[in-house]
């Protein structure tokens, strides 16, 4: 102890030397250490680019199939929906034809009792025509009406097959 006292820049050096010597040792291991996870890393990132394009590839391929499905459920819709507006065209002329209700004369007036399109006409004042909640439609309305819900019943169609 008595040397230390008497020696303390020498024994001041020899431990400031020490803690270099220790903090060098424990930096040169970490380095080391780092390299070799850089090197793993590395490693690793060489295996996982070719994972990584070939996950692209099957993802591609499941996207062009869906969408190939999705396109040929889309042509089967407008199929059904093409051979479908032919008939409710002609049920809806059919309807209109036979549900058809004469204009009102130029007074505005609705006669009590309008023909109906078999030539005989309606029983009672309460007939077509008269009654106050009565809506009259136009066939092109009508047309215009069955061609949308044809076109909404495809789509719900579709819409369900997906």
């Amino acid at each position: 102890m008595i040397w230390i006292l008497a020696n303390w820049k020498t024994a001041l050096g020899i431990a400031g030397t020490a803690v270099f010597a220790a903090l060098l040792l424990i930096t040169t291991v970490d380095r080391n250490q780092w390299r070799a996870a850089a090197r793993k890393a590395n490693d690793t990132l060489a295996l996982v680019k070719p994972a990584q394009e070939l996950a692209l590839a099957k993802a591609q391929a499941a996207i062009a199939a869906k969408e190939a499905y999705y396109k040929e459920q889309a042509n089967a819709a407008d199929q059904n929906y093409a051979t479908a507006v032919d008939d409710a065209r002609s049920a809806t002329d059919r309807y209109i034809a036979a549900h058809r209700v004469p204009a009102c004369p130029a007074s505005g007036a609705a006669s009590a009792t309008p023909a109906s399109p078999q030539g005989n006409s309606a029983q009672g004042s309460d007939g077509p025509g008269t009654a106050p909640y009565m809506v009259a439609v136009s066939p092109e309305d009508v047309s215009i009406c069955t061609s949308n819900t044809l076109r909404l019943e495809a789509g719900k169609v579709w819409a369900a097959g997906l």
